[in-house]
């Protein structure tokens, strides 16, 4: 469980970094998986949604959920381009 919790938080750090970075930053991210394991993924969404169509107000509430199980048979290294 603890994995799980340190493996959402990196991958959290990675993506809020990436939306922030400018082409002159370079970014190193590293996350020690080990070959021959398995990692949970899983990510929810909720999304409230209102509009206002031709005088009818419509109102959506929307779940979407993903749910992973990644399994390791080899590793290798990912770079992320920098931005041009």
């Amino acid at each position: 469980m603890a994995r799980k919790k340190l493996l959402w938080a990196v991958l959290f750090i990675m993506g809020i970094t990436a939306l922030y970075a400018t082409a002159s930053d370079q970014i190193l991210f590293r996350v020690r998986l080990q070959k021959g394991k398995s990692y949970g993924l899983r990510m929810t969404t909720d999304q409230v949604i209102s509009q206002e169509i031709e005088g009818q107000r419509i109102n959506i509430k929307q779940t979407i959920s993903i749910n992973k199980l990644l399994y390791l048979a080899f590793l290798y290294k990912i770079r992320i381009p920098r931005r041009a």
